[in-house]
């Protein structure tokens, strides 16, 4: 960057325009890091925002909660305010009622007035509280409105984000690859959550990459950023079971950490639509699929201990403890594996047996034992006999020279070879030994391994553990002691503060009498109360999200109280919607407080009859006193008036609570119709009447009969004239074709059969709801009698009724329309032969009257009322209940009316009647014959003007024809060719104009065209859209089923697989023990059988064995005659002596 200057010469005054085109270069690495910078900025506001539409969301739940708490105070105030006025209205009645009566003293009078001095006072603050209340709506509905806009713009900056941020993981980690090298890039990428593609460079970019991730694991990864880096750089089968579970909870957990998943997720859905295909379902297995749970669910499993938590929610917890995000304790863990401490190392041997101790255990036991003697109660005896060949003091395990020998062998040989390297020169272990007790503590020589004791007390050893560091001690036995208190007991301060917790354990167990557990924790100092009352509702919200998506019965909060307590979930939710809606109502009320005025009993001092002089206080009190008296003595009369309607009411529910509901509606039905009343139509009485004249229908169903066989009795004929047709009867024509006339007589009889037996069915559907029988017989219905059970019969009735009067109500329908076109004209012009029309209240009271069938009924009245009326006025009309003889008068007077009616049954019987359907048809054609007549006169004399007019044109004489109009002479045009040739310029000009206007037509129509198939093509896509919305829905309701299903089948599998197995297992266990209990018997008793033959067999050996023996000194003393001899000798001298 840089100024530059442009100098333009020119040999004469010119302009010039001047255009410089440039282009301006930066460091690459410069912009790389911009880039990055402003990446990182972006993705952290990514985060903001989506933290800022939880925010808005919760807002969004807690206005659409505060709405309904506002109404419901709306609809307080409205009701409070209710009964103000009817208090007011009751005490006016009051007043007025003394008006006439004069039976209330002034003093009560003055009461019931102040009484509603109040009563308007408090109306009056009601109406003021309705009128806040409804604004404080208002003002909350626009509010909602505002945030919705606010979390449609921060939806729409995320989309934006998203979409910027798809396009820098996808440019700045390859742009630093190719600059900074793979190593910058790979870090670049992981910390943009961006994949990184090194297939295509060298292995030294590949191992510069591994170097940099693994740099980073070693100094910053967690365990679950462990877990993520491996499913974003391998994919999600080179998981473990158990990271697979984990994974399905952090991403419910931590979305922002998987947004390249769902980036990947969304290309790949992409890509398959480009295709043509169906996006994929991403589907897991059972035991991945369960631990899909609630954001709050899993919050709350992370903050509760193991005690408190059920089997599933334990492996979501181990999980979560498993793979954590916290870099503090694994910087505790390294600094303890530095020491060499295992937290495990202790537990596991003094779980081991003596035997299997190694000599530093060994020595590490003589000190644990002094610090902690009660975890070995009962693991070491002290006097070790039998097969324990480690006898003596139990504070000191000797070792044999053979476990001496052995323990020492290896040892020796690697500090052998440890003294080589470091140049000891010709001495062995013990030299190396000697050397390095010289050099450190010259007082006292070293034990050797597995022989050292520890000879101090608990006090001296928890000093020694206290030290720093081992330079600090005296002694090599000390040092000694400090080394084993850190390698296997750990640090000093974590034991002294696990040792103050087992003590206070200990404390609160002897205050309880053996009791670990407490139900009420007095001495549990809980957190201070949250005074904002916003904070307040949002944390209440969000304990309320937990508390519903909590399944197990028992759950523990703070919420509520401020210390943790245990609740039954249910009753935890509604308090919680309690204690919301009582914080709701609270903001609602800081509005009113601003406005509010307190609302006295009384007034007395606006009474009427009230005076400033007074005698005393003492008589004010009084008089106050006693108009309180009687205020609550009119109540407490109001009250008992009230209870005994209570009483009445609740004697009536008493008497139905032992009925069934429909013995009670059946009872309240007669009750309110009384003796005779009819069910059917709930009066009484019954007020059903026919719809239908039945004689009439009858007379003209017969009429119909007898003109259909004089048709058939006459089948040569095939034009008719007839008066019996419905048409003929309305005005028409007389004359039919036969077929025309036949089908016409037959699709009135029909309707009126129709008519007739929906007016049956009508009547027998009334009975069946009218009667209180079990079975009713029905006859319409079928043609003949059936009997049937009266619910069927109301089920088969409703529904031929209900058929019925559709095909009527559809018939009427299509004669109105009909009739209303004839009398619109929509058939020719005609004359209207209705006589009534519009609004008439004296044939229909409610409505105008509509053309059709309203309108013939209409007229057929009109005209009766008129005959009527006619008659009467010339005395012809007769009372039923009156006869000629009774009638006064001369004889003429008597004959007078009697001519009148013969002269008009005359006129009536003649061929032509006047006003006839026939009459109507001569006047009609002698009119049109006239009218033609006079057109052809017309025409006529029009013909013999317009040729007497033309007849010089026609002619030619003043038209210059050939040599005459050559010569130059004007040609003559008449005045009919001037019309004619302007009327065709006239004509030109119109087919110009529709020209241009049928091309501006032509274009509107395309337009239009255009339009109408965009319309329907987003028509075609919204329907596509909804069926395919359709389609999906339905599929995802069977998935729904079908999972659901699943796992109650797989839940009762389960269930019965357990129960078998343990049947099975039981089984198993007594076959087992009957073959046990077999075995030792039968062994038992064969070893008794073969003791007994083992002795029977011994004696008898035993007799063969002195039988043999026998023998055998017979055959010696038979072959050795001289020691046979010497025996005899020997004898005899024996028995002499």
């Amino acid at each position: 960057p840089g100024t530059f200057q442009v100098v333009v010469g020119a040999a004469a005054a010119s302009k010039y325009s001047i255009q410089v085109t440039g282009t301006l270069g930066e460091d690459a690495e410069t912009v790389l890091n911009r880039e990055f910078e402003s990446s990182m900025k972006k993705q952290s506001r990514l985060t903001e925002c989506s933290n800022e539409l939880n925010e808005l969301w919760t807002s969004m739940r807690l206005a659409e909660r505060k709405i309904s708490v506002c109404q419901g105070l709306i609809e307080e105030a409205e009701s409070e305010s209710s009964r103000c006025e009817s208090d007011i209205e009751m005490c006016n009645n009051e007043l007025s009622e003394d008006d006439e009566l004069m039976e209330m003293t002034e003093e009560e009078r003055n009461d019931v007035f102040r009484e509603i001095k109040v009563l308007e006072v408090e109306f009056s603050h009601w109406c003021k509280l309705f009128a806040t209340r409804t604004q404080e709506k208002k003002d909350i509905k626009e509010g909602l409105e505002h945030m919705a806009e606010m979390r449609r713009a921060r939806l729409k900056e995320k989309e934006n984000l998203k979409t910027a941020m798809e396009k820098i993981r996808q440019i700045i980690p390859s742009a630093t690859a190719s600059i900074l090298g793979p190593g910058r890039a790979t870090e670049v990428a992981l910390k943009l959550n961006a994949p990184l593609n090194l297939g295509g460079g060298n292995a030294s970019s590949r191992w510069q990459a591994i170097s940099a991730v693994k740099n980073m694991i070693t100094s910053s990864l967690t365990p679950a950023e462990e877990v993520r880096r491996l499913y974003q750089r391998e994919g999600f089968k080179a998981l473990t079971l158990e990271e697979r579970q984990w994974s399905m909870l952090d991403r419910i957990r931590n979305e922002v950490k998987w947004e390249w998943l769902k980036i990947k997720e969304e290309e790949e859905d992409r890509a398959r639509e480009a295709r043509g295909a169906k996006a994929k379902k991403r589907k897991y297995n059972a035991a991945i699929e369960q631990f899909r749970i609630d954001k709050s669910e899993i919050d709350r499993i992370a903050e509760t201990s193991f005690s408190k938590l059920q089997r599933r929610e334990v492996v979501c917890k181990k999980l979560l403890n498993k793979y954590h995000d916290d870099a503090e304790m694994m910087k505790r863990k390294a600094e303890m594996l530095s020491s060499g401490f295992d937290p495990h190392l202790a537990a596991e041997v003094r779980a081991k047996f003596e035997k299997t101790w190694t000599p530093t255990e060994k020595e590490w036991v003589t000190v644990d034992k002094i610090l902690n003697p009660s975890a070995w109660v009962g693991r070491v005896k002290e006097n070790a006999q039998g097969f324990d060949r480690h006898r003596g003091d139990s504070n000191l395990i000797e070792l044999t020279e053979e476990e001496m020998r052995e323990a020492g062998e290896a040892d020796k040989e690697k500090m052998d070879k440890i003294g080589k390297l470091l140049g000891s020169g010709g001495g062995g272990f013990g030299n190396l030994v000697k050397q390095a007790s010289k050099t450190k503590r010259s007082k006292q020589n070293d034990k050797p391994l597995g022989k050292w004791v520890c000879a101090y007390s608990r006090v001296e050893i928890l000093k020694i553990w206290s030290a720093k560091n081992g330079e600090d001690l005296k002694s090599n036995d000390e040092e000694r002691c400090w080394k084993l208190l850190k390698n296997y007991n750990g640090d000093y301060n974590e034991y002294i503060e696990g040792m103050k917790a087992i003590e206070e354990r200990e404390r609160r167990m002897k205050e309880t009498h053996g009791m670990d557990w407490v139900a009420i924790r007095s001495d549990v100092k809980g957190d201070s109360l949250e005074v904002d009352i916003d904070a307040r509702t949002r944390t209440v919200l969000k304990e309320l999200d937990k508390t519903i998506s909590f399944r197990n019965p028992f759950m523990d909060s703070a919420v509520l109280h401020v210390a943790p307590q245990r609740f039954p979930t249910t009753v935890l939710r509604l308090e919680l919607e309690r204690e919301l809606d009582r914080l709701l109502r609270e903001q609602i009320y800081e509005r009113e407080r601003a406005s509010k005025f307190l609302v006295e009993d009384s007034s007395d001092s606006d009474a009427p009859g009230h005076t400033d002089d007074e005698d005393s206080d003492e008589d004010e009190d009084a008089r106050v006193r006693n108009a309180e008296t009687r205020r609550r003595e009119r109540r407490a009369k109001m009250r008992a008036n009230r209870a005994k309607e209570d009483v009445k009411v609740a004697k009536k529910r008493i008497l139905m609570e032992n009925k069934t509901p429909t013995e009670i509606a059946k009872a309240q039905e007669l009750e309110a119709l009384g003796f005779g009343g009819c069910l059917a139509c709930k009066t009484n009485p019954c007020k059903w009447i026919s719809n239908l004249d039945v004689t009439k229908v009858m007379k003209r169903k017969e009429q119909l009969a007898d003109e259909l066989n004089y048709i058939r009795k006459h089948p040569e004929m095939l034009v008719l004239d007839s008066q019996v047709a419905l048409s003929a009867q309305r005005g028409g024509s007389t004359r039919f074709k036969r077929q025309d006339l036949v089908h016409e007589l037959m699709w009135e009889s029909r309707e009126l059969e129709r008519r007739m037996k929906l007016n049956g069915i009508d009547k027998e559907l009334h009975d069946s709801y009218a009667t209180r029988k079990e079975f009713m017989e029905v006859k319409v219905l079928h043609g003949y009698s059936t009997l049937l059970w009266t619910g069927n019969a109301r089920r088969a009735l409703e529904r031929e009724h209900n058929k019925l009067v559709a095909i009527t109500t559809a018939s009427d329908v299509v004669d109105d329309i009909l009739e209303w076109m004839l009398e619109g004209w929509y058939f020719g012009e005609r004359e209207s032969k209705q006589v009534v029309a519009g609004y008439v209240p004296s044939i229909k009271k409610d409505g105008f009257i509509k053309p059709g069938t309203e309108t013939t009924k209409a007229t057929a009245i009109k005209e009766e009322a008129e005959r009527k009326k006619k008659a009467k006025a010339m005395g012809l009309l007769v009372e039923e209940d009156k006869k000629e003889d009774d009638e006064q008068g001369t004889p003429w007077e008597k004959l007078v009316p009697i001519e009148v009616a013969s002269k008009l049954r005359t006129k009536k019987e003649k061929a032509v009647k006047e006003g006839s359907d026939r009459d109507h048809v001569l006047n009609e054609t002698e009119q049109t014959m006239k009218f033609g007549l006079f057109c052809l006169t017309f025409m006529y004399f029009r013909a013999m003007k317009m040729i007497r007019r033309e007849k010089v044109s026609w002619e030619g004489a003043k038209e210059n024809i050939g040599a005459e109009h050559a010569e130059g002479k004007r040609r003559h045009i008449t005045a009919e060719r001037k019309k004619m040739m302007e009327e065709e310029r006239n004509e030109a000009a119109r087919s110009r104009d529709l020209g241009k206007a049928m091309v501006k037509a032509k274009e509107g129509e395309e337009r239009k065209k255009l339009r109408q198939e965009k319309e329907r093509a987003e028509a075609a896509k919204k329907l596509y859209d909804k069926m395919r919305q359709e389609k999906m829905e339905k599929a995802a309701a069977v998935v729904l089923a079908r999972v659901y299903r699943g796992h109650l089948g797989r839940k009762a599998a389960r269930r019965w697989a357990r129960k078998k197995a343990e049947l099975e297992a039981m089984n198993a266990l007594m076959n087992a023990s009957a073959i046990t209990i077999q075995r030792l018997y039968r062994g038992h008793k064969g070893r008794v059988v073969a003791s007994e033959v083992r002795m029977e067999m011994a004696e008898f050996i035993a007799q063969i064995r002195e039988e043999e023996a026998k023998q055998d000194e017979e055959e010696y003393w038979r072959t050795h005659a001289f020691q046979r001899y010497k025996r005899d000798v020997t004898a005899f001298v024996r028995t002499v002596a």
